[in-house]
């Protein structure tokens, strides 16, 4: 099964060669799904609450981290945040929005 070019299955980093470049491309599918929310449907981002399993739990503490937009709520469920050094100090370089969403 494969969803927009992007999504391969049930994975979000198809293509692990590529590293935290792999990761921030499902991240960049994640934020243009929530702008068409906003945009489309009058969703405010404070109400959209990301969560994930696994893959997309990092994708989704990923996308929290570099967000332009306030989400109502992070949930990472059996989870960690890989390529650690590579990203940390972008998200350092992010407006970092969501330092206190829960």
């Amino acid at each position: 099964l494969k969803l927009f070019d992007v999504i391969d299955g049930n994975e979000w980093i198809t293509d692990r060669s590529l590293g935290a470049e792999s990761l921030r491309k499902a991240s960049q599918f994640v934020d243009e799904q929530i702008d068409e929310m906003q945009y489309r449907f009058g969703i405010d981002t404070r109400d959209i609450v990301l969560v994930g399993i696994s893959e997309g739990g990092f994708l989704s503490l990923y996308t929290a981290l570099t967000a332009r937009y306030k989400l109502g709520g992070i949930i990472g469920i059996i989870t960690c945040l890989p390529y650690l050094d590579e990203l940390t100090q972008e998200a350092m370089n992010t407006n970092q929005v969501n330092a206190d969403t829960p």
